[in-house]
């Protein structure tokens, strides 16, 4: 029998993941999606109204980069959570100094659905 090659067994990566690039080249930080937000607060989430403006930051924790839409009207409350695919281009454009705002499309005391583009 033969051994395998003594590393760590995961990848680790040097440097962040890139930023990869949009069909047909252009801005990579020229982001426009539509969304639910995950882990939405039920609080916040009925107090908003469709057409409100949040704010889309980047939280640094410990373990991980988190990336979070908060209501600047009513105290910078966190409504909930941004994870989709591609969200690490996101954490690289708002590391880069980029401003994203999310606008509400649909909301209820459990979800809300929002359009995340650059401010």
């Amino acid at each position: 029998m033969s051994g395998g090659g003594g590393g760590s067994g995961g990848f680790v990566p040097s440097k962040p993941i890139g930023k990869g690039q949009k069909k047909g080249g252009g801005d990579p930080c020229a982001i426009s999606i539509t969304l639910p937000l995950s882990a939405v607060d039920p609080k916040s989430a009925s107090q908003l109204s469709v057409g409100e403006k949040l704010e889309v930051v980047l939280v640094e924790e410990k373990t991980a980069d988190v990336v979070v839409a908060k209501d600047s009207k009513r105290g910078n409350t966190i409504v909930g959570s941004v994870a989709y695919s591609n969200v690490q281009e996101l954490i690289d454009c708002l590391k880069e100094g980029n401003e994203y705002n999310a606008t509400v499309r649909e909301c209820s005391k459990t979800s809300v659905k929002v359009r995340i583009s650059r401010a």
